[in-house]
């Protein structure tokens, strides 16, 4: 018999481990995010508050093309590879600031 979860979303016992996985790995990914928010805040605020539309202008351009070149990859990469290839450019990067911020406090 399917659980009122099961006929809410339309899921299928098959299923189950990669949704459950998924919706795990959202959690983990706000997670992170709000972990993460009060440091970025900080270290604009000890960068000068003078320098913060800089800081958010670059963001907003690294993202503008961050995202064509992603969907790019995207559309020509089987999934399970992206996937293992975000998460490591993730992990290097936050191991880069931590490295960086041990180094140059």
């Amino acid at each position: 018999m399917r659980t009122v979860i099961a006929r809410l979303f339309n899921l299928e016992r098959h299923e189950a481990t990669a949704v459950i996985a998924g919706f795990g790995m959202f959690l983990l990914l706000f997670a992170g995010f709000f972990m993460l928010r009060p440091v970025r805040e900080t270290m604009g605020v000890a960068g000068g508050v003078d320098n913060l539309p800089w800081m958010f202008t670059a963001t907003f351009v690294g993202v503008l093309v961050a995202m064509p070149v992603f969907g790019w990859v995207a559309a020509r990469v089987a999934r399970r590879r992206i996937l293992y290839w975000t998460f490591g450019y993730v992990v290097a990067t936050l191991l880069l600031f931590a490295a960086g911020m041990t180094i140059l406090p």
